[in-house]
Formats: structure tokens, sequence, C-alpha cells
């Protein structure tokens, strides 16, 4: 009993407010749960900046992340650390590694591509042997890097959050 009165209040409701008005009239009357409501008040959100630039990564394991457009989307990706400093001077642990790939949303899927740099060099045999790939994940000013290359000397570790070098 009490479901036919509540029902029969909500269409006396609807027919007051719709009146005799055609249908287009009413649909435009009704809101429509498919309609995101936007505050008019909210402030308009600027695009996502370009993640492009220098990262570091502080604390027990120091390294750097230079991340760079390379056009036509793709992605260069130069990553360099690896040990503890407090290790000391006997700890072989410098590692780099480039790469290249490509953006989707907040992520950077890159392979490790062959390089020749002053702290070492990566062959095309080395990859073949084994293949490697780096994950970049954008979060504001911080990228996570996550990466199974293992090439590096023992204990070198690249993988770790890095947050956005403030410009120069």
């Amino acid at each position: 009993m009490m479901l036919k009165s509540c029902t029969a209040i909500a269409l006396t409701l609807l027919v007051a407010a719709c009146g005799d008005r055609p249908a287009e009239a009413r649909a435009q009357t009704l809101p429509s749960s498919r309609t995101p409501k936007t505050d008019p008040a909210a402030p308009v959100t600027a695009p996502a900046a370009s993640p492009a630039g220098e990262y570091a990564r502080s604390g027990a394991r120091v390294g750097t992340l230079e991340l760079r457009d390379a056009g036509n989307g793709e992605w260069t990706i130069r990553l360099q650390g690896g040990g503890a400093p407090i290790e000391g001077a006997g700890m072989v642990a410098d590692c780099e590694l480039h790469a290249r790939g490509t953006r989707e949303g907040d992520r950077i899927q890159a392979n490790v591509v062959p390089f020749d740099s002053t702290l070492m060099s990566v062959t095309t045999a080395d990859l073949q042997r084994r293949p490697s790939a780096v994950t970049v994940t954008l979060e504001g000013d911080a990228a996570i890097v996550d990466t199974d290359f293992a090439l590096c000397a023992m204990q070198a570790d690249l993988n770790g959050r890095y947050v956005r070098r403030a410009a120069r």
C-alpha cells in the first residue's frame, strides 16, 4: 500500500513538472544520469605538463633519470646510478642504460638500446643475449622506474622513485 502511494506521488510530481509539453521539452527538463555534473565555479584543469626533464633519486641509492621527447610519439630514457654511496669506493656500482619507447597515459614503456658512454657501453650482442626493458610510471613530479636491466655491476640498482629537478 505504501509503495503504491509513493509511486502515485512521484508520478503526480513528474506530470506537474513537465506539464503538457512535447517529449523533446520534457527530456530537456529531466536530469540525465549520463550527463556529467559540472561545477561552473570549479577551476579548469590545464593539460598535463610534459614529463620531459631531469629527475634524481636520493637516499641510500642515488641516481639520475633523463626523459626526452624524441618526437613521433617516441621517448628516450637515460638512467645512471646504482650502488649506495655509503658502500665506499670499493663498490663497483656505477651503471647506465639508454632506452627508447612510447608513452601511453602515465607510462613510458621502452626497450634498452645499444649505447657507448664514458661510464659503460652496451652492444647489440649484449642485448641479444639479455634483452631488457624499462617502465617509467609518472606520478606528478615523480617518476617510478622499474627495469629488468641486468648488465650493471653487482648490487647496482636503477629501480626506484626519482623526483623532478627544479628548472635551472
